[in-house]
C-alpha cells in the first residue's frame, strides 16, 4: 500500500535478499556483492535484484501477500543473534526466541534436519 509505482505506473515486486536463493557462481562472475547503494538509495537486496534483472538473469517476483504464506518473518532476529552490538528488550528478545523454537522444533524443519542427503 505504501509502495511508489514504477514508471509503467504498476507497483513494482522485488525478492528480497533474504527470501532469495542466489546462484554463487553467477554472483562471482558477475562481480556483485550485496553492499548497499546509498547515493540511489537502494538496499543490498534492492541493487542485487535489479542488477540481477539488469544483466539478463531471471528471477521470480512474489507479491508480499504471496511470500507471506511462505515465509517467517523474524521481527529483530538479527538483533537478538549479535546481543553483543544491539539492545533490545527482554520481552522482544524471548519473543524472537519463542518463535525460532516453535518453528524449528516442526515437523517440517526436523525432516530438514536429519535429511543426510542435503549435506552432500
Amino acid at each position: 500500500m505504501l509502495r511508489e509505482k514504477g514508471p509503467a505506473g504498476k507497483y513494482h515486486y522485488y525478492n528480497r535478499t533474504i527470501c532469495c536463493i542466489y546462484r554463487t557462481g553467477i554472483l562471482k562472475r558477475e562481480k556483485l556483492s550485496f553492499l548497499t547503494d546509498r547515493d540511489k538509495g537502494l538496499t543490498s537486496g534492492k541493487k542485487l535484484y535489479f542488477e540481477l534483472l539488469h544483466r539478463g538473469y531471471g528471477t521470480v517476483e512474489l507479491p508480499p501477500s504471496v511470500m507471506r504464506r511462505y515465509i517467517i518473518h523474524l521481527a529483530h532476529a538479527t538483533q537478538v543473534a549479535n546481543p553483543q552490538e544491539f539492545n533490545l528488550r527482554k520481552r522482544t528478545t524471548k519473543k524472537c526466541h519463542r518463535l525460532v523454537d516453535k518453528v524449528m522444533s516442526s515437523t517440517a524443519i526436523q525432516s530438514i534436519l536429519i535429511d543426510n542427503s542435503l549435506d552432500q
